[in-house]
């Protein structure tokens, strides 16, 4: 027993001594580097892809066989771009020896330094890393059986990765990213073990005008064995900011439990959240077919926040009256290239907009929508600045995309510049930069109103073409609601064509030209009393006493009637008139409606004298037209009364007698009076004999060519003199411009 005991001591010490002496020897007579081609060659059979070894390779045998190549390159695949996809400054890894002699591989650390790889995928779909993993996986099918059993032999210490680079680029999606500084390690690898990993990396998203730095801590399980591989994000988070004028910062964890599957290619995170500057929200995440068609969904919520507050920040302040909280929440679902929001929940203040979108193509956002809101004043969310107004008009020349989207929004009740619409339907459809509105329908002050709009900003000319029906309006409600008081009533009709070239402009009715219809039936002017015009216009004619009676400051008539073009933000009266049971006014104004100015005259007419309201000191205005012309503000405009031309109207008709007596002795002192030569002729016949009789009626028949004669030398002197009719005078004094003759 004891020599027994003594040859197998013999037999270790022996195999320690060659042991030692392989350790010591095989260095010396082994150089790797004399064999680059063949390592490469071996290499290049496994992954299906050059590799080039162009630094000095260094290697140990004990007490772990260790190897470290510099300087390593692995080529690209044929028809990227890039020579290669892999380059980096080291790579080095040990594995121990005697634990090697019983199948039992334990790997030490496994060191990259410096790597920069580049990541590419093409619009077919197609990578340039590919290749790699279906080589690996035609060689892993082949040895499964034995990869199988000595997977749960295999131990890694660790994997380390120092200042590496990673640029990816996605053709078909049109995503680019970079990873710069990134570091990456892990603790002891197994397959009964689970393994804690960290890395962090500075991004940058040049498309997306976003950088920053991200970091993570996991726990990686199953990576050496044969189950499903789980990464459990223990935390993760990235903190940078939205790149641009603002630089508004950017946050982006998670702290509660985030699952990401790579064995049933799927996550769940519970809860995700973001903010930006001060916006803020959380969505839960899921997601499945994560390395090919991903699909994710999850339920949104927008944190309450101020409005004001984060455009603010973009360097724009909303500057209105409103409270500006906005929040809402959501259930979404991506896949692809398209999204779907459902249950769409937004508040804004008191009011709240639900709704659907479906997005069926992100990259042109082209797909539908169907929203509705109960009420809504948009007055409050108006900017109250004109300084505003102008940051908000500064980037007009610029044209917005709409994409392509098709849908409905309907809202219960719409207050807006003090007016009230209910029951409001708007059909919309974007085309790029174009916008149409076809049509809004609503409810309208016991009316109905309908208007088209087409936006086109892309043309030269009529970028905004407005097409706008009113029918049966209530006007005093309207109008008071507009300017605060009742200023008109009765029952109005309105066709309107407008088209304005430059409608994002600073002042957009400059560039405004069209055509508009206006009628008013069975109402009231208020707060302007056209008999009060007439008053002073008798007061002006010598009689101080009379006096209106009007004291409810009101007008009424029966139909008003205007009919407009508008050129240049121009309006011009092509008809304005009003009639009533005891007066009707015709004329022609000029209304800028950039300054908001009016410029012309009207005439008023007495036909009637309303009992309790004018005295019979009033007759004498009857039928007579009263020149008055309007200038200044439109809602308040200058009222005077043209006196001169008041008193030729006055005076019309004793200027037209006393006109044609003077024209009748005119035609007697240059034609004769042939009244008083056949008075005479008559005295003289009755003195003559009978015998006379027929020379009396030769001379009787020169008197008539005579006679002939003088009427068409009258009618000739009438044509020169202008002697037309009093119809004609009267009509030519009328011609409804307020001009008179």
């Amino acid at each position: 027993m004891k020599k027994l005991i003594k040859y197998f001591s013999i037999l270790i010490g022996t195999v320690l001594v060659l042991a030692v002496a392989l350790v010591i020897v095989l260095p010396l007579v082994f150089d790797p580097n004399d064999h680059k081609q063949t390592i490469s060659d071996s290499i290049k059979s496994t992954i299906g892809r050059e590799v080039r070894l162009d630094g000095e390779i260094k290697w140990s045998v004990f007490p772990s066989i260790a190897l470290t190549f510099n300087d390593v390159k692995l080529a690209n695949d044929p028809g990227f771009k890039g020579e290669y996809m892999a380059e980096m400054a080291q790579l080095s890894a040990q594995v121990k020896l005697l634990p090697l002699l019983k199948k039992d591989i334990q790997v030490g650390t496994v060191t990259f330094k410096e790597p920069q790889i580049l990541l590419q995928m093409a619009a077919s779909g197609n990578s340039n890393w590919q290749s790699i993993l279906d080589a690996l996986d035609s060689g892993n099918t082949s040895s499964s059986a034995e990869t199988t059993d000595s997977s749960s032999d295999l131990e890694i210490r660790g994997i380390s990765i120092t200042d590496g680079k990673v640029r990816y680029n996605d053709t078909s999606a049109g995503l680019a990213f970079e990873l710069n500084a990134v570091n990456f390690s892990t603790n002891r690898l197994s397959a009964d073990q689970d393994s804690e990993i960290e890395i962090s990396a500075e991004v940058m998203m040049p498309n997306e005008g976003l950088q920053g730095q991200f970091s993570s801590d996991l726990l990686a399980k199953n990576l050496l064995n044969e189950q499903d591989t789980e990464l459990v994000f223990n935390r993760l988070s990235f903190d940078g900011i939205l790149d641009g004028d603002s630089k508004l910062p950017l946050t982006l964890n998670s702290d509660k439990s985030a699952v990401l599957n790579l064995g049933q290619d799927s996550l769940n995170f519970d809860q995700l959240s973001a903010s930006l500057g001060s916006l803020e929200l959380t969505t839960s995440v899921t997601g499945k077919n994560i390395s090919s068609n991903m699909q994710l969904s999850g339920d949104l919520n927008l944190q309450q926040f101020d409005v004001d507050e984060f455009v603010a920040q973009l360097g724009a302040p909303l500057l209105n009256d409103a409270n500006n909280e906005l929040s809402g929440k959501a259930q979404w679902q991506f896949a692809g290239n398209s999204l779907k929001i459902n249950g769409l929940t937004v508040n804004l203040d008191d009011y709240a907009l639900t709704g659907d979108v479906n997005i069926k193509n992100l990259e042109q956002m082209r797909g539908s929508f169907n929203l509705a809101m109960d009420s809504f004043d948009a007055d409050p969310y108006i900017p109250q600045s004109e300084t505003s107004a102008t940051q908000a008009s500064s980037g007009s020349d610029a044209v917005l995309d709409f994409g392509h989207l098709d849908g409905n929004i309907t809202i219960g009740k719409l207050s807006f510049a003090g007016l009230s619409l209910d029951n409001i339907t708007l059909k919309m459809a974007t085309r790029g930069a174009d916008l149409t509105v076809q049509p809004l329908q609503a409810d309208f002050y016991q009316g109905l109103i309908k208007t088209e709009l087409n936006l086109k900003p892309k043309q030269q000319n009529n970028k905004l073409q407005l097409s706008h029906r009113m029918s049966d309006i209530q006007a005093g409600n309207m109008l008071t609601d507009l300017m605060g008081s009742e200023y008109m009533t009765g029952l109005g009709q309105l066709n309107a064509d407008l088209y304005v070239d430059e409608p994002f402009s600073e002042r957009p009715f400059k560039t405004a030209h069209g055509t508009i219809q206006y009628r008013l039936s069975d109402g009231d002017i208020v707060g302007i009393d056209v008999f009060d015009i007439i008053q002073r216009s008798l007061s002006l004619m010598g009689n101080q006493e009379a006096a209106s009676q009007n004291k409810e400051l009101k007008t009424e008539f029966g139909l008003m009637e205007l009919d407009a073009t508008v050129e240049q933000g121009i309006l011009k009266t092509n008809t304005l008139s009003l009639t009533s049971p005891y007066f009707d006014v015709k004329g022609k104004v000029t209304i800028d409606l950039d300054a908001q100015t009016i410029k012309g005259s009207i005439k008023p007419m007495l036909t009637n004298i309303p009992e309790g309201v004018l005295s019979d000191d009033y007759k004498k205005l009857l039928n007579l037209r009263i020149p008055v012309a309007l200038s200044g503000s439109l809602l308040e405009p200058n009222i005077s009364i043209d006196v001169k031309e008041l008193i030729l109207e006055s005076q019309k008709e004793k200027i037209e007698e006393k006109k044609q007596e003077l024209k009748e002795d005119l035609f007697n002192k240059l034609l004769g009076n042939d009244k008083d030569k056949d008075k005479k002729r008559k005295n003289k016949d009755s003195d003559q004999p009978q015998e006379e009789n027929a020379e009396q009626a030769e001379l009787t028949e020169k008197q008539k060519r005579r006679q002939r004669k003088k009427a068409q030398q009258r009618a000739l002197l009438e044509g020169l003199l202008g002697g037309g009719d009093k119809k004609q005078d009267d009509e030519d004094s009328d011609d409804g411009t307020g001009n008179g003759n």
